[in-house]
């Protein structure tokens, strides 16, 4: 049981420590007697820590004794300064450094139970800013595929003249109202003049609004309207009470390689004096009994910063006579114009002394079918080429 004694007594005299204090007190170690009473020792002055710290030493997770025998060897500072610079706030402020290099300083340690790295635990506010970090690195990525996108979407110096300049809408109505060939062949009825709203009858043969409707016969699907824009630049869909009908595009094969939607194409552009390339893709609709779309407007002020520009006029075909009801209201008017086959309903979306700017008094709805059925297709006419730009996805 005494084994130990002689060496404890030995480590005792030897200690250079212990003779350091002897002989700043003028005494000589003696072997005959016994050690003196330790001295009493004085507690070092309170350091007020910031409270920053104080929080962030409270909010740590404390690690499992378990893990801590790698320790020592993994929860190191590299540098000098650490303890200094985590006390001035650089492990918030500066993490990609100091988490790397100062990993005791700003407990950061990574340690190994049963061949897993757990994580001795970060102060709320360390796991806040890496979280933050992580969103500034998701909102880099998607400003640089915006930016992609911009360059992509840029209209190019040949599509930057626009279709139609100032009175442009009166230009194309009025010759509407008077060309002869134009009047004979479509039976012309100008049903307003401010705003401009005409009706051509026999503009959609029943040939070309069957080969159109049998193209897409397993396409429809029910219709929706036009959302929020997104985050990658186009609109999300919104099906609700506001719009029950059903409709179909006519953007794939085979309706698109119709030669219903060639000829049609090619006589709403002519008819609006602009070209097939500033037409959307025909929207063509179905609405059964009770089915309706209510007020609304067609321009998309979304697209005023789009490289196809808003859409300009509206050129809806009725595919056919409805018993009751379908009507289209211009509220605003007070004009209702019955669905007919082969008729065209034509109406701007702008002001005729700005293109750009959306005239109100144009919104309309589709009234309730109240006996038999409605087809219909949407021409929608922008003031930029649609085509070019829908294709590098830059519509919307």
């Amino acid at each position: 049981m005494f084994g130990a004694l002689p060496w404890l007594i030995l480590s005792y005299f030897f200690n250079p420590e212990v003779q350091l204090l002897n002989s700043a007190l003028g005494q000589q170690p003696d072997s005959e007697e016994l050690p003196p009473a330790p001295l009493t020792v004085v507690k070092p002055l309170t350091v007020v820590k910031p409270e920053t710290v104080v929080k962030a030493e409270k909010e740590a997770v404390r690690p499992d004794p378990k893990i801590r025998s790698r320790r020592a060897r993994d929860c190191v500072d590299t540098e000098d300064n650490c303890a200094f610079w985590a006390e001035a706030g650089e492990c918030e402020v500066n993490p990609n450094y100091m988490l790397t290099n100062c990993k005791k300083s700003c407990n950061n340690c990574d340690v190994e139970l049963s061949g897993q790295v757990k994580s001795q635990g970060k102060s709320k506010s360390l796991q806040e800013h890496e979280k933050r970090l992580k969103e500034m690195e998701l909102d880099r990525q998607q400003h640089k595929r915006q930016d992609a996108k911009q360059d992509r979407c840029a209209r190019e110096e040949v599509d930057n003249v626009p279709i139609l300049g100032q009175n442009g809408v009166t230009k194309v109505f009025e010759r509407i109202e008077t060309d002869p060939e134009i009047n004979a062949k479509y039976n012309v009825t100008i049903i307003s003049r401010s705003p401009w709203i005409a009706t051509l009858d026999n503009f959609v043969s029943k040939e070309e609004s069957d080969e159109m409707l049998d193209s897409l016969k397993e396409e429809f699907e029910r219709s929706s309207s036009t959302g929020k824009k997104l985050d990658d630049g186009t609109f999300a869909k919104e099906f609700n009470q506001y719009r029950t009908s059903y409709n179909a595009w006519c953007n794939n094969h085979p309706c698109y390689g119709t030669n219903a939607n060639k000829n049609l194409q090619a006589r709403i552009a002519a008819l609006t004096l602009t070209e097939p390339r500033h037409q959307e893709y025909f929207q063509v609709l179905d609405y059964d009994v009770g089915q309706y779309y209510k007020k609304h407007h067609d321009f998309i002020p979304g697209q005023l910063s789009m490289p196809c520009g808003p859409r300009i006029f509206t050129a809806f075909m009725y595919f056919n006579d409805v018993e009751e009801g379908g009507e289209t209201h211009f509220p605003n008017l007070k004009i209702k114009v019955p669905p007919k086959t082969g008729r065209l309903l034509l109406w701007p979306h702008v002001k005729d002394e700005n293109m750009e700017k959306m005239d109100r008094r144009t919104e309309h709805e589709a009234l309730p079918v109240l006996k038999g059925k409605k087809y219909a297709a949407n021409a929608w006419v922008h003031l930029y080429d649609f085509l070019k730009y829908n294709n590098r996805g830059c519509t919307g």
